[in-house]
């Protein structure tokens, strides 16, 4: 396998790959770097045809990503954030047009943008220790993929308290809202989940290909609107909101408060 800057990709008993986001320091924060590797990772164990399941992870025990790395983003224009949403729509095409399973193995935090790409991901099995959230309302920052696909399988009712007040749910909760498929003890997470992606890759794999297109296409339509259509309004409310103070003003702040 190739060596990555911010990834470490691997093979377990031959036909499952891993991707661990390697950047423990930042709790597995997402860059630009960290997508495009990702993407290519991806690529690669794609085109491996012994790789029945992909599994996603982050690196240490505090979190599987904090989502998008706010040093990268304080101080972007109007125009720039447009593109930088649409560089997060390359990554999770990638992932949902997978034509192999992914699962994500969470502990720690999974928040953020790192809980909006695991939501793009078909079986995400948690430790007892993981909390979720979409905590971008704290710094000024839309958060409208979030809305589409958590809406789709948990309903708005439930989505509204995550992305109005920021708040972080418990592994057990996410279980009962039916957001993660297990929850196991940290100490018992990786065993089970690798049994869990052996069973999944003991599958006949043109079926298991065919349900995952299947459930793309569900995804693909939501709340009467499709994928394309949520991300032409994110895009337009992410360029609005960097193009003002507020949420410049909001993130520096949250960076100011870390260093402290």
């Amino acid at each position: 396998m190739k060596e990555y800057k911010n990834l470490i990709v691997s093979k377990k008993d031959d036909n499952l790959g891993l991707i661990t986001i390697n950047r423990p320091k930042v709790l597995n924060a997402l860059d630009k770097l960290t997508k495009e590797e990702i993407i290519e990772a991806l690529g690669e164990f794609e085109e491996d045809k012994k790789v029945r399941v992909i599994i996603f992870t982050g690196a240490g025990t505090k979190a599987f990503s904090s989502g998008q790395d706010l040093e990268e983003i304080k101080g972007m224009s109007s125009d720039e954030a447009r593109n930088w949403i649409s560089g997060w729509e390359i990554l999770d095409d990638r992932i949902l047009n997978l034509k192999k399973p992914t699962i994500s193995m969470v502990r720690g935090y999974c928040i953020g943008g790192g809980f909006q790409m695991s939501l793009y991901m078909d079986i995400r099995i948690a430790s007892s220790e993981a909390k979720f959230g979409l905590p971008e309302v704290n710094q000024g920052i839309p958060c409208i993929c979030g809305t589409y696909l958590l809406g789709s399988l948990i309903g708005l009712g439930r989505v509204a308290p995550l992305l109005l007040l920021g708040e972080f749910i418990s592994a057990d909760e996410a279980f009962q809202m039916g957001l993660v498929h297990k929850v196991f003890p940290p100490e018992d997470l990786e065993s089970n989940t690798l049994r869990i992606a052996k069973e999944l890759a003991s599958k006949p794999p043109t079926a298991v290909r065919f349900m995952r297109e299947w459930k793309a296409r569900l995804m693909n339509r939501s709340f009467g609107m499709t994928i394309a259509e949520e991300r032409k309004v994110a895009r337009e409310y992410h360029s609005q909101a960097f193009g003002g103070d507020e949420t410049k003003g909001a993130i520096n702040d949250f960076l100011k408060k870390k260093t402290k």
